[in-house]
């Protein structure tokens, strides 16, 4: 059981990273076309397919992105 639980942790960390990943892919893209002005965590979540609460979870805030 215990084996089964360390599985799913790793499993969690691992979707996590990702996110995290994809989200910074997609504002670094969006901040070299936009600018930081340009920048939004709408229009991030828009370009990385996550929800706006999956950026706030990895980042408090676009200046923290």
């Amino acid at each position: 059981m215990a084996e089964k639980e360390t599985r799913k942790r790793r499993q969690r960390r691992a979707d996590g990273e990702q996110s995290r990943a994809r989200i910074l892919d997609a504002a670094t893209e969006i901040a070299a076309e936009r600018g930081y002005e340009g920048t939004s965590i709408g229009a991030v979540s828009a370009k990385c397919g996550l929800p706006a609460s999956s950026i706030y979870w990895h980042f408090k805030d676009k200046d923290d992105l």
